[in-house]
């Protein structure tokens, strides 16, 4: 996630969050320590209003910190069993929950639930481990169904209204667990594949019109260097796509200018 050019990574196995400026340089890391604001696994972060909100099932809390990662509160979170991410549209938050109900609550930035909506399954409007939810400007919710290895489009009453599965336009092809979710200007989807190493890019009609598995196409050994189990993404308003790889540790920036 990018603010004011600053760049924020979960670093989830160390229990914290980076900050870094925008060439990558280290500012800073929270979360590590503290009687209150400690991270265990950070997962899910969003910013709203310069606070940033960081997601971290096994605490079962979502932590606000502001800009500068110094704890402020805890957001009321006591109605999700496993949370892993977050998103804010319109006045209200998108919690989303992997535990047993696994569900989208939909929540006041007061933290009272207004509603909770799909459960696990397979079907139209249900979910099986998603990972990622993202709100467009029409206030319909997208959530990468990692395990059902689709992206599902619902309203706020948890109505399907689309379901893409990563189909190519000969009809070949499929979502290899989808994780993250991010959206250009064109309105073109990118999301990770981790099973297949690669990310897919989707247009409006839900086709996939691009796969790429590199973070550069040749390296000086003359060999492609292979992205390895990608699993977020992220593009900011200066067109930089950012792709996070739990297998090399690291972030590889594309500019999509």
């Amino acid at each position: 996630m990018v603010v004011n050019d600053r760049i924020y990574i979960t670093d989830t196995d160390n229990g914290r969050v980076i900050i870094t400026d925008y060439n990558g340089k280290f500012i800073k890391e929270f979360g590590k320590s503290g009687s209150q604001g400690k991270l265990e696994d950070p997962i899910g972060i969003t910013a709203v209003d310069n606070e940033i909100y960081v997601v971290d099932p096994a605490l079962k809390k979502i932590v606000v910190y502001d800009l500068n990662g110094n704890f402020k509160r805890y957001f009321k979170s006591d109605y999700a069993t496993s949370p892993v991410n977050i998103a804010y549209h319109d006045g209200k938050f998108y919690v989303l929950d992997t535990g047993a109900k696994t569900t989208v609550h939909i929540v006041s930035p007061e933290g009272k639930v207004l509603k909770q909506i799909g459960k696990r399954g397979g079907n139209p409007g249900e979910f099986y481990y998603p990972l990622s939810i993202k709100v467009d400007d029409q206030g319909q919710i997208w959530i990468a169904d990692s395990n059902n290895n689709r992206i599902q489009v619902i309203d706020e009453n948890g109505k399907s209204i689309k379901v893409l599965l990563g189909k190519e336009e000969n009809g070949t092809g499929g979502y290899a667990i989808p994780r993250g979710l991010a959206f250009d200007k064109k309105g073109y989807m990118y999301t990770c594949e981790t099973l297949s190493n690669m990310v897919a890019i989707t247009d409006e009609k839900g086709i996939v019109v691009k796969r790429f598995s590199y973070a550069e196409d040749k390296t000086v050994a003359g060999e492609p260097d292979s992205l390895e189990l990608p699993n977020s993404v992220f593009i900011d308003d200066n067109l930089r796509l950012y792709v996070v790889e739990y297998g090399n540790s690291r972030v590889v920036v594309y500019d999509l200018k």
